[in-house]
């Protein structure tokens, strides 16, 4: 008699999209889960009183509706399933996944997650349901691999840029806000031209400059880049995020290299922001999709913004871009992450 084989874990997807729906049933069903779907709180509430769910996803969107409630109503009458949301990392629904996670939630994913990285959003799940099942209790933003993470305020900004970026990097820089978190840059420039350009650069973005060396400590409302035949990176030293300053790096095809700086940042426990612009060949692109694997939030431009659209497009290549933009968009999108720590202030480890 063959043994009894485990049953699939059950996935309730609340969600008012037929189409992410569907998504979430093709996917998570290739995954080995069983999924049931629907599309309001109260369609889900009759659901959870017949059947012995593992684990929910919530639509964002239904939070900022007469349903907006209902995720902390459970979990005051007792409701101890992880929830994962489902949403869009969009300055209009910011608020409401702070409130969700502060109401409970244990992840956030973008929609667009479903399809380009079901690997991590199914590895959460497993996370989440193993966790409970081992009688476990979890905490708010208990899981952020998604992009609950690359949602939060960046600690630190890091951008690389080759042929076309002293033009792309004035534009994108342009009068920063002084409360900004620290920006390292590295730029592929004439040796002669870098400490003119990292001067002008700093007074177009309206921030602080600061010779680099090694334990230097990162401070908001600065601007720091390699102007030397050195390799740039960023290291931890207690608290602080500091500047490494390297002659030696296994990235040796360009100094300084921007894969060298994106690198050095994967170690470092921090919420990381990493942006590849315009250049040739593909400096950047595989420290990107390293970052990108962490959970940091990562830009590469568009083709169509792109002088040259070789290191972004390479990036692209590897799935190493959470968002593809023009110079305004990455902008529009750092500030919303700026904006929304200053007036959502993401609050975790709140018991559930």
């Amino acid at each position: 008699m063959a043994p009894n084989k485990d049953p699939l874990p059950i996935v309730l997807v609340i969600d008012s999209s037929i189409t992410i729906r569907k998504k979430f049933e093709t996917r998570l069903g290739a995954a080995g889960f069983e999924v049931i779907s629907v599309s309001t709180t109260d369609e889900a509430n009759l659901i959870l009183e017949k059947v012995r769910v593992d684990i929910i996803t919530l639509d964002s969107s239904i939070l900022g509706n007469k349903h907006g409630n209902w995720l902390r109503l459970q979990r005051k009458s007792g409701l101890t399933l992880p929830v994962v949301i489902i949403g869009r990392a969009l300055l209009d629904e910011s608020h409401q996944v702070a409130f969700s996670l502060k109401s409970g939630a244990q992840d956030f994913f973008d929609r667009d997650d479903i399809w380009k990285n079901t690997q991590t959003i199914t590895d959460s799940f497993n996370y989440l349901i193993g966790k409970r099942r081992k009688g476990k209790k979890f905490t708010a933003g208990e899981r952020p691999t998604g992009l609950l993470k690359r949602l939060s305020h960046p600690d630190v900004i890091l951008i690389g840029a080759s042929t076309g970026g002293p033009e792309i990097l004035n534009q994108l820089l342009k009068n920063m806000p002084p409360s900004c978190p620290p920006i390292v840059i590295v730029q592929h420039i004439e040796p002669e031209q870098r400490e003119s350009f990292y001067y002008q650069l700093a007074k177009t973005a309206s921030l602080k400059t600061a010779k680099p060396k090694s334990g230097l400590i990162l401070k908001p409302g600065h601007l720091y880049m390699a102007m030397g035949h050195y390799y740039i990176g960023i290291g931890k030293s207690r608290e602080n995020l500091v500047l490494k300053i390297e002659t030696h790096s296994t990235y040796q095809n360009f100094c300084p290299s921007v894969d060298h700086l994106f690198h050095s940042a994967t170690s470092v426990n921090a919420n990381i922001c990493a942006v590849l612009l315009t250049g040739l060949g593909s400096d950047g692109a595989r420290g990107l999709a390293e970052l990108h694997r962490k959970g940091a939030l990562t830009f590469a431009q568009d083709k169509e913004s792109s002088p040259v659209f070789g290191m972004p497009q390479e990036a692209i290549r590897l799935g190493a871009a959470s968002i593809i933009g023009n110079p305004k968009k990455i902008r529009s999108e750092i500030e919303i992450r700026l904006m929304s720590m200053q007036k959502s202030r993401l609050t975790m480890g709140l018991k559930t």
